[in-house]
């Protein structure tokens, strides 16, 4: 019984941890460099996921770009050919601009956000051996 109800929550749960890391993506893309690629996943979000939007990933102050397009599920993934600390910034299509921002009483902002490739470390303490019995 107490796995049962385990599984059900799980179950119930999956879908808000899709959401909290779309939404984490949308504002913090993570990238991550490494043999002259930049990796990228990151998401498109506006009261929820936003499915099927496309966009470009640019290279400020390069010629890199490319376009994606976001799943079902408002998550998306590229590979872009930079150099290691290139700086990528997403950019909305119109369409996906027009159908994401939400027109209050304010102007509308677009939050494009920006991401630096860099090469990921792992850095691992001396290895000392144990002292014979």
């Amino acid at each position: 019984m107490k796995l049962r109800l385990f599984a059900l929550a799980l179950l119930l749960a999956a879908p808000l941890a899709h959401a909290d890391s779309a939404k984490a993506l949308s504002v913090s893309p993570y990238a991550v460099h490494q043999d002259g690629t930049c990796y990228v996943r990151g998401a498109v979000w506006s009261n929820g996921p936003v499915a099927n939007a496309r966009l470009t990933l640019v290279e400020v102050g390069g010629t890199a770009s490319v376009e994606v397009q976001t799943d079902a599920l408002g998550f998306y993934e590229a590979e872009v050919a930079v150099p290691e600390g290139a700086t990528l910034q997403e950019r909305l299509s119109p369409e996906t601009r027009r159908a994401s921002v939400r027109v209050g009483s304010r102007l509308p902002t677009v939050f494009e956000p920006r991401m630096t490739c860099q090469r990921s470390y792992v850095s691992i303490g001396a290895i000392e051996e144990a002292p014979a019995p």
